[in-house]
């Protein structure tokens, strides 16, 4: 009863977010999907890059959970939904053991669409500006096979954009130890762009808490022992 009753509470809490109601169904079936997936599952879908040459030990969620094609239109706005996947990451500086907290955002498009990140914090609405991170274009050239000759036709290219935004260690613990997932709204400045609405649940953040503990804990370690190795 706890977990639909959460459920029933985020579903009001969407509807004080504009352009989130179209994405309320699939939501629900990430939701499902997700409160009960073990934090086991979870951390053998995270990855860890950890470089030697590297500053920072990074942490990603980025195979947690896909949320499939967005194939939303508001024809009267002239509108559209951008396919667009979202998960927790976070990253520990090895040198000085700070940890940074971030939502992730990986957009099907060739341009960071989304400029900031609105959310309600006890009935107080707030927003965080996103932060651009890369851009990759990936095009495969097709040939046409035309009585005996070869025809170049145009390449197709699947494009990728990811941005990051900023998020408290605070907020993360929150979402942890909450029964109804954590709502967000990715907006863009563009008005040919809809708001995506996606959600965070506790097993993510609960999961990617313990393993930022576990990764400094290794790291501590094994700067421990490069210093005794040391003459």
């Amino acid at each position: 009863m706890k977990k639909l009753a959460s459920v029933v509470l985020y579903g009001i809490a969407c509807l004080s977010l504009s352009g989130c109601q179209s994405n309320l169904q699939k939501e629900h079936i990430k939701y499902k999907h997700l409160i009960n997936e073990s934090e086991e599952n979870i951390q053998k879908k995270t990855t860890v890059s950890k470089q030697p040459w590297e500053r920072y030990i990074k942490i990603q969620q980025d195979h947690v959970y896909r949320n499939g094609f967005n194939r939303e239109l508001n024809s009267k706005q002239n509108s559209v939904g951008i396919t667009t996947d979202t998960f927790l990451t976070a990253r520990i500086d090895k040198k000085t053991g700070n940890i940074d907290y971030y939502i992730l955002i990986d957009m099907h498009t060739s341009d960071n669409v989304f400029q900031r990140m609105e959310y309600t914090d006890n009935g107080e609405k707030k927003s965080i500006n996103a932060t651009d991170l890369d851009r990759e274009t990936r095009c495969v050239g097709v040939g046409i096979y035309t009585s005996n000759l070869i025809q170049d036709r145009a390449p197709s290219c699947d494009y990728e954009a990811k941005s990051l935004v900023k998020i408290s260690r605070e907020l993360v613990e929150n979402i942890s130890r909450s029964s109804a997932p954590f709502g967000f709204l990715l907006v863009s400045d563009s008005p040919e762009i809809l708001p995506f609405h996606d959600i965070i649940t506790a097993p993510e953040a609960h999961a990617l808490l313990a393993r930022v503990q576990q990764e400094k804990a290794s790291a501590a370690t094994s700067t421990d022992a490069e210093l005794d190795a040391q003459p």
